[in-house]
């Protein structure tokens, strides 16, 4: 087995996303945990720096059509591009808030 350690990007307070992520790589830590960006050009600017730096991602997103109850299908669809957007970054693990799935939906969203 082998253990990781991840620091999150809440609270960092260096003036770049690169210096913030530098500083974690040289905290000694293996990977990050913040939001995958909205924006296309931050996401490639994320993953590059991910990669050169060596370092994993655990993308923690924002469900952000909270009106929509689970099971909705606009609620699984606003999901979807949440974990999408993860997946662009290389993210090991992905964290939705602010949304329960039940196995009925897991299964209906598998492959």
């Amino acid at each position: 087995m082998q253990i990781k350690y991840f620091r999150g990007l809440w609270g960092m307070s260096l003036p770049t996303l690169a210096a913030n992520l530098e500083a974690i790589r040289a905290g000694g830590f293996d990977g990050v945990e913040m939001g995958a960006p909205r924006d296309a050009q931050q996401r490639a600017e994320l993953r590059g720096l991910l990669d050169d730096l060596g370092l994993d991602l655990v993308a923690q997103q924002q469900q952000r059509d909270r009106a929509a109850g689970t099971g909705d299908p606009h609620m699984v669809a606003a999901v979807e591009v949440e974990v999408n957007l993860a997946v662009e970054v290389n993210a090991r693990v992905v964290g939705i808030d602010q949304v329960q799935f039940d196995t009925r939906m897991a299964a209906d969203h598998d492959g």
